[in-house]
């Protein structure tokens, strides 16, 4: 409805930003890691990840956890 941002969300609202916002960052973390070999200043790259070990790592990052498998 007509609510102002002030008024803060109840844990179900919260709960689903949250989530959006989690899918948000590992959909543009991934996109980095696995198209990387397509970006400027890729010199330093040595070879490109798969798409496990992206999505691992993205999903390992934006989570907090960092489990580096490559």
């Amino acid at each position: 409805g007509n609510r102002y941002f002030w008024e803060g969300q109840n844990w179900y609202e919260y709960f689903y930003s949250l989530m959006v916002f989690n899918v948000i960052c590992i959909a543009a973390t991934f996109a980095v890691i696995y198209f990387q070999e397509y970006l400027p200043l890729r010199n330093s790259l040595q070879e490109p990840l798969n798409f496990p070990a992206s999505l691992n790592a993205s999903v390992s990052f934006v989570t907090g956890t960092f489990w580096q498998s490559h």
